[in-house]
């Protein structure tokens, strides 16, 4: 325990919401974008083929970004890059032999969907559990908050109301 006035560090809290990011994985959701990434990047011909692809569409991303495990701040750029880049992806996987049924199905491109947003809602979250001179309150302050939230947005969805989800919308 710190003395009056110093500061104490506290991670619990940014512990719980990464291990909450790990219990909606979504595994059905994850499982083929990895696979999809890992085709076209961990092959060089791929990887540069799809490069140059891009560059001929004059597409906004160069690049397909590697998903981390490590780093679950990176699922959410992941699921984003590629569900922004989807058809595409499809396009060329298609034209390398490779077909990925999920990647047509509208149910799974629905859950993509939702994972982006719902990355996008857990990482803002964890931002702001983070940075010096946070105190304990503010923390607990945001996550009760973010439960406030998922409440509401439950009853959203349940509503077909995607304000809160804009991919899925």
């Amino acid at each position: 325990m710190g003395r009056p006035g110093q500061d104490i560090p506290v991670h619990c809290l940014v512990h719980r919401e990464a291990l909450c990011a790990k219990a909606v994985a979504m595994s059905h959701v994850m499982t083929p974008v990895v696979e999809c990434i890992n085709f076209i990047r961990a092959r060089g011909l791929n990887h540069r083929q799809f490069r140059m692809y891009f560059k001929e569409v004059e597409a906004e991303y160069r690049e397909m970004l590697y998903h981390t495990e490590v780093r679950f701040l990176s699922r959410g750029r992941v699921l984003i890059r590629f569900f922004e880049l989807l058809s595409a992806v499809e396009l060329f996987l298609v034209e390398r032999g490779k077909h990925v049924p999920q990647l047509s199905d509208p149910e799974w491109v629905a859950d993509l969907a939702f994972c982006c947003d719902l990355n996008v809602h857990l990482n803002t979250l964890n931002l702001r559990l983070q940075g010096r001179n946070i105190l304990i309150i503010d923390m607990s302050d945001n996550i009760v908050a973010f439960k406030s939230k998922l409440q509401v947005w439950r009853n959203q969805l349940g509503e077909k109301d995607f304000i809160q989800f804009p991919h899925l919308n």
